[in-house]
């Protein structure tokens, strides 16, 4: 259980949708086709971008061939945060996605 539940530096400066979506990513509730299918939203779990079958998170970070370019810069800044050995704390994790090269 976090120590607290107030907002943090960049997550208090951050858009109010920003972190909205940064908690779906987190609670599985975000918008991808499979979601979006369990909740009646659409059809067909089908990414939106490609059209391959099933739209998940671990899709559209790591395989969707239209987000490519916004994947490579993510895992590079992953890689770089591995590489310096440290933890990310949250009010850091807001910040990087205030600069997020892919937009929810």
């Amino acid at each position: 259980m976090p120590k607290t539940r107030h907002p943090t530096g960049a997550m208090a400066r951050g858009s109010k949708r920003l972190a909205g979506r940064f908690h779906q990513l987190r609670t599985r509730h975000c918008r991808t086709g499979k979601y979006l299918k369990w909740t009646k939203d659409a059809d067909t779990a089908a990414c939106g971008w490609c059209q391959y079958k099933t739209q998940t998170r671990e899709y559209l970070f790591k395989n969707c061939k239209r987000r490519k370019t916004q994947q490579k810069i993510l895992w590079a800044e992953v890689r770089e945060i591995q590489e310096e050995g440290r933890a990310v704390s949250r009010s850091e994790t807001y910040s990087r996605m205030n600069n997020a090269p892919i937009r929810f």
